[in-house]
């Protein structure tokens, strides 16, 4: 089976996830069983919240990029499985500076990791670093 790869140059907001689920799109238009993988991912808090929200529902933490893998192959593989350890980020909340990033960046604050979830064989666990 052919497999395909997405990276970019940049960590984030690069279009990464944009362009795969667009291929998954055409894929799926012409009639392709596709499965979608983001072994590795996080969100924010602030900037991806409806991520918090799905996440409470579904009683398990999921990222926003395979949400939109999952969703656009119409997969019916485990969300967990797709994607087997995601994390939940916080950064200073973005009203309290203004929306100005920089004000934390330039510090080097880094992201507070609030929770990882692990998907291993046999269950799925969270921790809160």
């Amino acid at each position: 089976m052919p497999s395909l790869l997405v990276v970019g140059l940049l960590p984030h907001e690069s279009g990464k996830t944009t362009f795969a689920t667009s291929l998954v799109e055409e894929a799926k238009e012409r009639g392709i069983d596709v499965g979608v993988s983001k072994p590795v991912s996080s969100f924010n808090v602030w900037y991806q919240y409806d991520c918090v929200v799905k996440s409470i529902e579904k009683r398990i933490l999921i990222g926003e990029d395979v949400y939109k893998l999952h969703e656009a192959a119409k997969s019916s593989d485990p969300i967990v499985i797709e994607s087997p350890v995601v994390s939940l980020l916080l950064t200073p909340d973005p009203e309290r500076v203004e929306w100005k990033s920089a004000a934390y960046t330039s510090l080097a604050l880094p992201y507070l990791i609030l929770l990882v979830r692990v998907t291993g064989i046999k269950r799925s666990e969270h921790l809160c670093p």
